[in-house]
């Protein structure tokens, strides 16, 4: 028997609640920590080729990811506590 692949109209409300909590978390970032992040995390580029991009060094680059998904945390707890 085949499943149907489409979402039911909850999958696509929480899908989209989803999307806007993690589009807000990614603006409370600067432009080098999102860049950093979103280099490294979800292109999976090795912090070298991060470091290149950006023009920095491989430090900057461990140090922007590290406020970056600190920063991602404390803006959704906050979220969770409201």
């Amino acid at each position: 028997m085949l499943r149907s692949t489409a979402e039911n109209p909850e999958q696509a409300v929480l899908r989209s609640e989803q999307r806007r909590t993690l589009e807000a978390s990614l603006d409370v970032l600067t432009e080098r920590e999102r860049t950093a992040l979103l280099l490294r995390d979800v292109e999976d580029m090795p912090a070298e080729e991060v470091a290149a991009q950006l023009n920095c060094s491989k430090a900057t680059v461990r140090s922007h990811i590290a406020n970056a998904r600190v920063k991602v945390r404390r803006h959704l707890e906050r979220k969770r506590t409201l």
